[in-house]
Protein backbone atom coordinates (compact mmCIF):
# COMPACT_ATOMS: atom_id res chain seq x y z
CA UNK A 1 0.00 0.00 0.00
CA UNK A 2 1.08 3.21 -0.93
CA UNK A 3 1.30 6.25 1.49
CA UNK A 4 -2.40 7.86 1.50
CA UNK A 5 -2.56 11.29 -0.31
CA UNK A 6 -3.31 14.12 1.50
CA UNK A 7 -7.51 13.79 0.28
CA UNK A 8 -7.38 10.37 2.18
CA UNK A 9 -5.59 11.82 5.39
CA UNK A 10 -7.91 14.90 5.67
CA UNK A 11 -11.12 12.49 4.99
CA UNK A 12 -9.58 9.91 7.50
CA UNK A 13 -9.21 12.71 9.97
CA UNK A 14 -12.64 14.08 9.58
CA UNK A 15 -14.50 10.77 10.32
CA UNK A 16 -12.25 10.04 12.97
CA UNK A 17 -12.91 13.21 14.49
CA UNK A 18 -16.57 12.77 14.05
CA UNK A 19 -16.29 9.41 16.36
CA UNK A 20 -14.78 11.08 18.60
CA UNK A 21 -17.42 13.56 18.91
CA UNK A 22 -20.48 10.61 18.91
CA UNK A 23 -18.67 8.90 22.10
CA UNK A 24 -18.28 12.48 24.00
CA UNK A 25 -22.01 13.24 23.38
CA UNK A 26 -22.28 10.52 26.58
CA UNK A 27 -18.58 10.38 27.37
CA UNK A 28 -17.53 13.96 27.60
CA UNK A 29 -13.83 15.25 28.05
CA UNK A 30 -12.70 14.40 31.67
CA UNK A 31 -14.87 11.37 32.14
CA UNK A 32 -11.91 8.52 32.89
CA UNK A 33 -12.66 4.91 34.03
CA UNK A 34 -12.70 4.97 38.07
CA UNK A 35 -9.36 4.48 40.15
CA UNK A 36 -7.20 4.54 36.51
CA UNK A 37 -7.70 7.78 35.68
CA UNK A 38 -8.04 6.26 31.30
CA UNK A 39 -9.93 8.47 29.41
CA UNK A 40 -12.74 6.74 27.22
CA UNK A 41 -13.18 10.22 25.33
CA UNK A 42 -9.97 9.31 23.45
CA UNK A 43 -9.94 6.10 23.08
CA UNK A 44 -11.35 5.68 19.32
CA UNK A 45 -8.12 7.80 18.39
CA UNK A 46 -5.63 5.56 20.57
CA UNK A 47 -6.90 2.27 18.71
CA UNK A 48 -7.49 4.17 15.51
CA UNK A 49 -3.54 5.61 15.29
CA UNK A 50 -2.57 1.64 16.97
CA UNK A 51 -3.90 0.19 13.66
CA UNK A 52 -2.56 2.92 11.55
CA UNK A 53 0.66 2.49 12.92
CA UNK A 54 0.93 -1.07 12.65
CA UNK A 55 -0.19 -0.40 8.69
CA UNK A 56 2.65 2.05 8.14
CA UNK A 57 5.15 -0.20 9.47
CA UNK A 58 4.22 -2.50 7.51
CA UNK A 59 4.11 -0.96 4.25
CA UNK A 60 7.18 1.57 5.10
CA UNK A 61 4.94 4.42 4.94
CA UNK A 62 7.62 6.62 7.43
CA UNK A 63 10.26 6.11 4.03
CA UNK A 64 8.01 8.00 2.30
CA UNK A 65 6.99 10.89 4.47
CA UNK A 66 10.24 13.30 2.32
CA UNK A 67 11.44 17.04 4.16
CA UNK A 68 8.99 18.17 1.82
CA UNK A 69 5.93 16.88 2.57
CA UNK A 70 6.76 17.26 6.28
CA UNK A 71 7.49 20.94 6.01
CA UNK A 72 3.62 21.38 4.35
CA UNK A 73 2.15 19.65 6.81
CA UNK A 74 4.05 21.43 9.56
CA UNK A 75 3.25 24.63 8.51
CA UNK A 76 -0.47 23.39 7.89
CA UNK A 77 -0.03 22.45 11.97
CA UNK A 78 0.62 26.03 12.87
CA UNK A 79 -1.86 27.15 11.28
CA UNK A 80 -4.48 25.30 13.34
CA UNK A 81 -2.89 25.73 16.39
CA UNK A 82 -2.21 29.70 16.11
CA UNK A 83 -5.02 30.66 13.71
CA UNK A 84 -7.73 28.46 13.97
CA UNK A 85 -7.69 26.87 17.32
CA UNK A 86 -8.00 30.97 18.95
CA UNK A 87 -10.48 31.84 16.47
CA UNK A 88 -12.75 28.24 17.50
CA UNK A 89 -12.20 29.14 21.08
CA UNK A 90 -13.03 32.63 20.67
CA UNK A 91 -16.49 32.05 18.90
CA UNK A 92 -17.66 28.69 20.79
CA UNK A 93 -16.41 30.33 24.08
CA UNK A 94 -17.92 33.36 24.39
CA UNK A 95 -20.75 31.99 27.14
CA UNK A 96 -19.45 29.22 28.76
CA UNK A 97 -15.90 29.44 28.12
CA UNK A 98 -14.87 25.75 27.25
CA UNK A 99 -17.51 23.48 28.74
CA UNK A 100 -19.30 23.11 25.62
CA UNK A 101 -16.18 22.27 23.79
CA UNK A 102 -15.75 18.55 26.20
CA UNK A 103 -18.85 16.90 25.12
CA UNK A 104 -22.24 16.77 24.97
CA UNK A 105 -23.51 16.82 21.49
CA UNK A 106 -22.67 20.81 20.85
CA UNK A 107 -21.12 22.02 17.44
CA UNK A 108 -18.28 23.28 19.64
CA UNK A 109 -17.58 19.56 20.91
CA UNK A 110 -17.65 18.39 17.08
CA UNK A 111 -15.42 21.13 16.40
CA UNK A 112 -12.86 20.64 18.36
CA UNK A 113 -12.94 16.57 17.96
CA UNK A 114 -12.31 17.33 14.30
CA UNK A 115 -9.59 19.97 15.16
CA UNK A 116 -7.81 17.67 17.12
CA UNK A 117 -7.66 14.40 14.82
CA UNK A 118 -6.31 17.06 11.78
CA UNK A 119 -3.82 18.70 14.04
CA UNK A 120 -2.77 15.16 15.43
CA UNK A 121 -2.20 13.64 12.15
CA UNK A 122 -0.77 16.86 10.62
CA UNK A 123 2.00 17.18 13.81
CA UNK A 124 2.58 13.39 13.42
CA UNK A 125 3.46 13.80 9.66
CA UNK A 126 5.18 16.99 10.18
CA UNK A 127 7.23 16.18 12.53
CA UNK A 128 8.33 13.08 10.84
CA UNK A 129 9.30 15.01 8.09
CA UNK A 130 11.26 17.53 9.71
CA UNK A 131 12.99 15.13 12.06
CA UNK A 132 14.11 13.03 8.89
CA UNK A 133 16.35 15.79 7.83
CA UNK A 134 17.41 17.82 11.11
CA UNK A 135 17.41 15.39 13.71
CA UNK A 136 18.15 11.91 12.83
CA UNK A 137 20.66 10.74 14.99
CA UNK A 138 20.48 8.83 18.56
CA UNK A 139 23.23 8.61 21.27
CA UNK A 140 22.79 5.79 24.14
CA UNK A 141 20.83 7.79 26.52
CA UNK A 142 18.01 8.91 23.56
CA UNK A 143 17.77 4.88 22.81
CA UNK A 144 17.24 4.40 26.25
CA UNK A 145 14.18 7.10 26.02
CA UNK A 146 12.75 5.95 22.83
CA UNK A 147 12.53 2.14 23.90
CA UNK A 148 10.92 2.86 27.08
CA UNK A 149 7.99 5.44 25.46
CA UNK A 150 5.76 2.88 24.70
CA UNK A 151 5.88 1.80 28.22
CA UNK A 152 5.45 5.76 29.18
CA UNK A 153 2.61 5.62 27.15
CA UNK A 154 1.19 2.99 29.03
CA UNK A 155 1.60 3.76 32.34
CA UNK A 156 1.84 7.55 32.73
CA UNK A 157 -1.96 7.98 33.62
CA UNK A 158 -1.47 6.35 37.09
CA UNK A 159 1.78 7.79 37.69
CA UNK A 160 0.51 11.62 36.93
CA UNK A 161 -2.98 10.53 39.21
CA UNK A 162 -0.50 9.52 41.91
CA UNK A 163 1.64 12.71 41.83
CA UNK A 164 -1.30 14.61 41.91
CA UNK A 165 -2.49 12.97 44.82
CA UNK A 166 1.02 13.28 46.30
CA UNK A 167 0.56 16.90 46.06
CA UNK A 168 -2.83 17.61 46.05
CA UNK A 169 -3.11 19.94 49.24
CA UNK A 170 0.28 21.76 48.42
CA UNK A 171 -1.43 25.43 48.42
CA UNK A 172 0.65 27.45 45.67
CA UNK A 173 0.04 29.04 42.08
CA UNK A 174 -0.98 26.51 39.87
CA UNK A 175 0.52 27.06 36.97
CA UNK A 176 3.82 27.24 39.08
CA UNK A 177 2.79 24.00 40.43
CA UNK A 178 2.20 22.81 36.80
CA UNK A 179 6.13 23.82 35.61
CA UNK A 180 7.27 21.73 39.12
CA UNK A 181 5.18 18.68 38.56
CA UNK A 182 5.13 17.96 35.07
CA UNK A 183 8.89 17.44 34.42
CA UNK A 184 8.86 15.19 37.42
CA UNK A 185 5.89 13.58 36.00
CA UNK A 186 7.86 12.87 33.06
CA UNK A 187 10.78 11.71 34.59
CA UNK A 188 9.23 9.06 37.17
CA UNK A 189 7.35 7.98 34.24
CA UNK A 190 10.41 7.24 32.08
CA UNK A 191 11.45 5.96 35.18
CA UNK A 192 8.51 3.34 36.05
CA UNK A 193 9.10 2.11 32.39
CA UNK A 194 12.78 1.52 32.13
CA UNK A 195 12.44 -0.88 35.51
CA UNK A 196 9.03 -2.59 34.09
CA UNK A 197 11.23 -3.14 30.73
CA UNK A 198 14.03 -5.35 33.06
CA UNK A 199 11.35 -7.80 34.09
CA UNK A 200 11.86 -11.25 31.51
CA UNK A 201 9.73 -11.15 28.38
CA UNK A 202 8.17 -7.55 29.16
CA UNK A 203 10.59 -5.73 26.50
CA UNK A 204 9.16 -7.93 23.50
CA UNK A 205 5.62 -6.10 24.19
CA UNK A 206 6.61 -3.23 25.71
Amino acid sequence: MRFPGTKVIVVSAILLGLVQYLVRIWLPVGWSLPYTGLQVPFFGQYIFMLIFGVVAYENKWLDEISFKIGKQWFIFTQIMILIVLPTMLYIGGKEDAITPFLGGGTWQSCTWAIWEQLTGFAMIIGLFGLSKKHWNTQGSFAKQLSDSSYGVYIIHTPVIVGISAVFLSWDINQLLKFIILAPLAVITSFIFAWIIRQIPGVKRVV
